[in-house]
């Protein structure tokens, strides 16, 4: 999965990354996009973890602020 994330970052990382997948099997390249989508999954889950927690911290503040 190394050469995946080299082709997206590359000199021409879409190029890069259509002509890499032409040359996998179609097995291949489900493989690809699915561990593609997981990651973009986990990043995600884990940016709106970070967003909940700080709209949390903000509501324990404005809530003590107001006391």
């Amino acid at each position: 999965m190394d050469e995946i994330v080299s082709l997206i970052v590359g000199d021409d990382p879409g190029q890069n990354f259509r002509e890499f997948l032409n040359n996998l099997s179609e097995a291949q390249e489900m493989a690809v996009l699915a561990y593609l989508a997981a990651n973009l999954a986990e990043v995600t889950a884990t940016r709106l973890a970070l967003i909940g927690a700080e709209m949390e911290r903000a509501a324990r503040e404005e809530a003590g602020a107001a006391r």
